[in-house]
């Protein structure tokens, strides 16, 4: 039996070419339109649950990388980050903006930046960078690459739901929470497992394998992650729990 996303060669496959949904196209298209007028970009992805078409309309969040020619400066990146905020007050799903340069995939520090790039993303405007670089092998390198900040992400997370300011806000955070905490656990996973989940019930399905013991609170969090509800105390407490 293949391995769980790892194809014959042992590489990770990549996520198959595929137009943006319909109910997601506007929003694309100005976020495209109004990144490329800042004539900053190199290129602009999309990657997610929109990019692999399992989004869902009004619920899942839009999540985008971009791309820089050179390092951005303080100018720079308030400017992209108002053009950021301006998006997510016209279309709330807007959740995630990753900003890096073109350094940023250079030696062992750009593996992160390598794997989404090639495995996760969708390309939307400028250079195409996925199809230049090597595909990914599953390794214990590549799991701490990617999630190696849970604990500094988590810590965040915890702050934003504590000056949250409505319950909009709460659940957002909550649900992206819960779904870092669950993909992040993948740190967990040795050197000699051949199997590389995507998709966060292909991780639930592994930590129930790898970690039953915590059955119960990671149904918690699957849950969260899914369809979150208002649970602010117990959240934060089950997150520094677990």
């Amino acid at each position: 039996m293949m391995p769980m996303n790892v194809d014959a060669e042992g590489c990770i496959t990549t996520l198959p070419a595929r137009p943006v949904a319909t109910p997601f196209a506007a929003l694309v298209d100005a976020a495209r339109e109004g990144l490329a007028a800042t004539g900053l970009l190199h290129s602009l992805d999309l990657y997610g649950s929109v990019a692999s078409g399992a989004g869902l309309p009004f619920r899942s969040d839009l999540d985008l990388c971009l791309m820089l020619r050179q390092p951005p400066s303080a100018a720079v990146r308030q400017r992209l980050e108002t053009l950021c905020r301006q998006l997510a007050q016209r279309w709330p799903v807007v959740s995630k903006v990753d900003l890096g340069w073109l350094g940023d995939l250079e030696g062992r520090q750009g593996l992160a930046w390598r794997y989404w790039l090639k495995h996760h993303c969708v390309h939307l405007d400028g250079v195409d960078l996925g199809p230049a670089l090597p595909r990914c092998r599953p390794s214990r390198a590549l799991a701490w690459a990617v999630n190696g900040d849970v604990l500094k992400a988590l810590e965040q997370y915890d702050r934003r739901l504590l000056a949250a300011g409505d319950c909009a806000e709460v659940l957002r955070w909550q649900r992206q929470a819960a779904g870092k905490l669950i993909r992040s656990i993948h740190v967990l996973r040795n050197d000699d497992d051949r199997d590389w989940p995507i998709s966060l019930a292909q991780h639930r399905q592994w930590l129930t394998r790898t970690w039953p013991q915590q059955t119960l609170a990671l149904d918690y969090f699957m849950q969260q992650a899914q369809q979150p509800v208002v649970d602010v105390v117990p959240f934060r407490q089950r997150l520094a729990a677990l």
